[in-house]
Formats: C-alpha cells, sequence, structure tokens
C-alpha cells in the first residue's frame, strides 16, 4: 500500500510565505504540507527581505511537488544536485518537480550567494522526506505509553527496563527543561510532536529515541557556553554508556550544540535533520567515542556539520568512527567535517567519511572556513582518517586544512601529530579554492597523506597546479599529478 505521511506544525513556527502541494506520481489527489520558520547565521539565505521555512514529511511513493513562494522566481537551485539532480520548471512564483524516493533537499530561490548582482528577496525551503516508519508502536503493543501534548514533569520521562514512552502530536513542554534517560527504554516522537526539553542520557545502555517528531529548542534558553566541560549543553547529550540509538527525530533551533556523545561506545545516529542557526551549533559533536556510526542523515548548522573531537576525562583513545550518506550545509562559522579542534586525548585513529554531499560550506567572508578540516591545539595523534567521495556545491571558500599549531583554547605544551590521511573522490561544481597542510615543527608534523580521484568543473581532472598547497612541516604529502 502507498502512503504519505504529512505531519502537524506548531501554531507559533508556521511560515506562511511557502506554501507545499504534494501528491503521489500516480495520483490526482494533492495535499498541502505546513512549513515551519528557520533561519540562518548568514543572512545570505533569505537575504533582500528574504525567508526561510523547513518542512518534514514521510512516503513510500515517487512523488510530484509545487512549492510556491511569496516572490517571483528569478533564479532557483534544488540542491543537492551533483550526484542525483532533480529537474524542475518554474511558473512565476511556484517550482514543479517530483522525486523518485525518500530524500533530503534544499531549494532555494533568488540567492544572493549565487547571483551577485541581483536584489530579488531570497527564499530558501528544506524539505526532508523519509521512508515510512515501518517500525513505529502500536496501541495493543505491550509496554507502550501514550502521552498527549501538554506540560509534563520530568517523571513522566522515567521508564522501566523495556517500555516505550511515545509523544503524540503536538507541543510536550516539560518542567525544568530537562529529560534524564533510563536504560533498556524508548521514546517515540510521532510525527507532528514538538519535545521542548533538553535530552541527557547519563550511563545509561540501550537506550532509543526514534520517530518523525521534533526536539524543539523554541523558547529555550542556553545553559552554558563553557567550552572546557563535558558538553552536557548539548541539546541532546549522552555521557558514557553504551549502544544507544537516535533515529529520526528532527532538531530545531538548538541553544547551543545540537548532539553531544561524551566517551560513549556503539552509539548509532542515523535519519537524523537539524535546522540550527546559533552559535556554537555544532551538529553532531563525538567526544573521545568508541565504535559510532552516523548515517543518512541532513544537517545545518551554524558551525561545524560534524566535529570529532577527544577529551581526557572522556576517554585517552577514540577509533572506529563512520560518517556515511550525509548532507550538510556549513553555515557561519566552522567546516563541513572537522577533527581535532580542543581534542585533548592520546589518540584518535580509524575514522571514514564516505558519499557527503556539501551544499554550502562557508559563507561569503570568512577564509579560514573548510570543507575538510583537521586542527590540533594539544598533543593529540590523529592516524588513519580516510575521505571518500564527497561532493561540493554553492559556496565553498577552502577546501582542505591540515594543521597543527596552538591557540587560545589550547591546553598543554606539546603539539600534535598527523599521521595517514587519505582522500579518494573529492568533486567540486566550481574551481578549487585553497589547501593548507601545517605542521607546527620538525618534530610534530603532518605525513603520509593522499588525494586521489579529485575533480573540479564537472569532471575535470584536477592538477596539482590547481590543488593549490600550501605546505610546511610535510612529509610524504601525495597531490593530484
Amino acid at each position: 500500500m502507498k502512503n504519505i505521511e504529512i505531519y502537524e506544525a506548531p501554531y507559533d513556527l508556521i511560515q506562511s510565505r511557502i506554501e507545499i502541494r504534494v501528491k503521489a506520481s500516480d495520483s490526482k489527489k494533492w495535499q498541502t504540507i505546513p512549513v515551519m520558520f528557520a533561519s540562518s547565521m548568514d543572512a545570505t539565505p533569505h537575504a533582500n527581505g528574504g525567508y526561510e521555512g523547513w518542512a518534514t514529511m514521510s512516503a513510500d511513493t515517487p512523488l510530484d511537488f509545487e512549492v510556491k513562494f511569496a516572490d517571483p522566481i528569478q533564479q532557483a537551485a534544488i540542491r543537492p544536485s551533483m550526484k542525483n539532480p532533480i529537474s524542475y520548471e518554474i511558473d512565476n512564483r511556484t517550482m514543479k518537480f517530483s522525486v523518485e524516493s525518500p530524500r533530503y533537499l534544499v531549494l532555494e530561490i533568488n540567492s544572493p550567494a549565487l547571483y551577485k548582482d541581483r536584489t530579488w528577496p531570497a527564499a530558501t525551503l528544506y524539505l526532508l522526506i523519509d521512508e515510512i516508519d515501518k517500525n513505529a508502536p502500536k496501541p495493543t503493543d505491550d509496554k507502550v505509553i501514550y502521552l498527549s501534548p501538554g506540560n509534563h514533569s520530568p517523571e513522566s520521562f522515567i521508564l522501566s527496563p523495556g517500555q516505550t514512552l511515545v509523544l503524540e502530536p503536538g507541543i510536550h513542554n516539560v518542567e525544568g527543561q530537562m529529560i534524564d534517560l533510563c536504560s533498556n527504554s524508548t521514546i517515540y516522537l510521532q510525527g507532528g510532536a514538538h519535545l521542548r526539553s533538553y535530552i541527557k542520557g547519563e550511563e545509561v545502555d540501550n537506550v532509543s529515541i526514534l520517530g518523525r517528531g521534533v526536539i524543539d529548542g523554541t523558547g529555550i534558553d542556553c545553559k552554558t557556553r563553557e567550552w572546557r566541560d563535558d558538553g552536557d549543553a548539548g541539546f541532546v547529550f549522552f555521557r558514557r554508556g553504551k549502544n544507544n540509538l537516535i533515529d529520526g527525530p528532527s532538531l530545531f533551533d538548538a541553544p547551543h550544540w545540537n548532539i553531544v556523545t561524551f566517551g560513549t561506545t556503539g552509539t548509532i545516529i542515523r535519519n537524523h535533520k537539524c535546522i540550527t542557526w546559533k552559535v556554537n551549533n555544532d551538529g553532531i559533536q563525538p567526544r573521545s567515542c568508541n565504535n559510532m556510526l552516523v548515517e543518512n542523515c541532513f544537517l545545518k548548522c551554524a558551525d561545524d556539520c560534524i566535529a570529532v573531537k577527544t577529551r581526557r576525562t572522556a576517554g585517552l583513545t577514540s577509533k572506529n568512527l563512520v560518517f556515511r550518506n550525509l548532507v550538510l550545509w556549513n553555515d557561519m562559522p566552522g567546516n563541513a567535517v572537522e577533527i581535532g579542534h580542543t581534542s585533548q586525548a592520546d589518540l584518535l585513529e580509524d575514522v571514514l567519511f564516505e558519499n557527503i554531499e556539501v551544499v554550502h560550506a562557508a559563507d561569503n567572508e570568512r577564509k579560514t572556513q573548510f570543507s575538510i578540516s583537521i586542527s590540533l591545539i594539544d598533543h593529540s595523534q590523529i592516524k588513519n582518517v580516510t575521505y571518500k567521495d564527497f561532493y561540493l556545491e554553492g559556496v565553498r571558500n577552502g577546501d582542505f586544512r591540515l594543521w597543527i599549531g596552538n591557540s587560545r583554547y589550547t591546553t598543554d605544551d606539546e603539539y600534535g601529530r598527523i599521521d595517514g590521511v587519505k582522500v579518494d573522490g573529492y568533486h567540486v561544481e566550481s574551481a578549487m579554492t585553497h589547501t593548507t597542510i601545517e605542521g607546527a615543527d620538525a618534530d610534530h608534523m603532518v605525513r603520509d597523506v593522499t588525494f586521489e580521484n579529485i575533480t573540479h568543473n564537472n569532471g575535470e581532472k584536477v592538477t596539482e597546479k590547481d590543488f593549490n598547497a600550501e605546505r610546511t612541516f610535510a612529509e610524504n604529502i601525495n597531490c593530484p599529478k
């Protein structure tokens, strides 16, 4: 049976300047999808009096869309577009297009980042289409509790082993704005449920946060901006613990870091979407984690989308981290994918980034942002990192930074080391920008780096001259020939 699921939107988040209609491609029945407000730290996506919005839905059938903006469309783009482009038609204020299967999309109109001589109102829509959740809890399931929207005490979220708490569509406020997770339990956010609270897991195991709802930062203040602590200012925070799962929910308007995992083992994050725009909105920030998998996510962040770090207090080694099948938009500041900055432990090794589509990786002015960055400011060693099949479009300032040095965040007297980095497949729709490969001294170098299958300008092979790499205290660096 073919299904389309459309979810309610809270009254205080409605974005009325974008309208969406959808239908199954083999049907004549159109349905309206509510659009919610969104923003960016950089004004470009909503420049010239423009606006942003986002919408989520689920489907198991090909879809036809009509998206109507409040202003005439002069120029447009649907991203990501390099691997699997979507054709579209423009009719005054309306874009029409189809998708064959669920995917995460960005629609941009009249963007001054792309059309710098224009002054039309820019608009951006984040359209996040998931598969139908075939494992949603049912009322007949054992140990399932349903929670209607409203104001709740934190005790409402205290669950016994094996229990599942289902949050029904609507706004869920929590007294004190903090939920403490319980081991061996599940919180399921139905589509249209908006949970307005921090979520914390202190040394919990086998916890699941599931569903098509939203962890919603509307009206929630930042707890702290102290970077030296464990990261428990993260909107979703796990301290230690094993085999925890986040699968499905969106995260909106986080007050600080989005998801922080501190010293965890076996964490899985998949089908996660975030729309955030406040300073330090790192998307996913593992700290001294092991055996972690992040896959099939959309991260639109006002800082690093992925920020891999280590902390002495979390563990002196971190290994076996996999990040794959991601769509990223790095607003300002930060990088698309970052390793190292404020890392303090001894060793981080065996990290894989694979099949990463970056729709934007900077703002227009900063020259310290990169698509791929490893930055060490303490004694840590980084080993065996692989970047495979990156696709980059839109605004981009820097390509690669492999850098060892110090900054105001440095916490010890010894520099770090970078040993063994491989880039296999890096494809940009425009010219290469610049690359920095810089060790600190002869004892703290960047070593054994290989760049393969680098292309630009619609598949043109990159030469060493095009690569534009600055090298200092770097050894065995194999740039494109």
